[in-house]
């Protein structure tokens, strides 16, 4: 499914968001390699902008954020492996397109050695014409809906429970992801209800 990039970049403009598509193609994912981190097409590496999902090489950021949000670090642990199992269901051999964040000043999109920072969503459950919609893509608090024409992968991991909202960096979503955050602890969701 080729989406032309200018239909794209008016469904963004439309939605009054500082963001960029990646060029004018749809990737495939071709490998998982944590709950925040994908392989796609031609190689490159994405790291999900916001999500800060548990890592299964980094115990000691597990255990900062099991700390910080008073959760069982043992929960925080397990759950790097369900979060990695959760997005390899949801996007693993699956088309997507990126979409970059404009205040995002560390990721060198140019360099193809440099992991890309991006929101992912499924480039198979965008709508067909595009511009007649003004929040398809990136729109504000559409990753607060559940009756979205598509899905934002990012967001999905943080609303249910996968991960946490990135505290740590500078991004144009994060006030929408720590949202979602709240409503998956309040909502007991994912690591929420097992890290009591």
């Amino acid at each position: 499914m080729f989406v032309p990039k200018y239909l794209l970049v008016l469904a963004l403009f439309a939605a009054g968001v500082n963001t960029r598509v990646y060029a004018e193609e749809i990737f495939v994912v071709k490998r998982v390699l944590d709950g925040e981190t994908i392989e796609i097409s031609g190689g490159r590496t994405v790291q999900l902008m916001g999500v800060d999902a548990p890592s299964f090489a980094d115990i000691r950021r597990n255990n900062a954020n099991a700390k910080k949000r008073a959760i069982s670090p043992q929960v925080v642990n397990r759950f790097a492996r369900r979060a990695r199992d959760y997005v390899d269901l949801k996007v693993k051999d699956k088309k997507v397109i990126l979409v970059f964040d404009e205040v995002d000043d560390r990721s060198d999109n140019e360099n193809p050695r440099e992991k890309l920072r991006a929101y992912v969503y499924l480039a198979t459950e965008l709508p067909k014409d595009m511009a007649d919609q003004t929040q398809h893509i990136h729109g504000h608090f559409e990753i607060l809906d559940d009756k979205l024409p598509h899905f934002h992968l990012n967001a999905s991991i943080i609303k249910y429970g996968y991960g946490f909202a990135d505290e740590s960096d500078v991004y144009t979503r994060k006030g929408d992801f720590q949202r979602l955050e709240y409503l998956a602890r309040r909502n007991q969701r994912g690591l929420w209800r097992e890290g009591k």
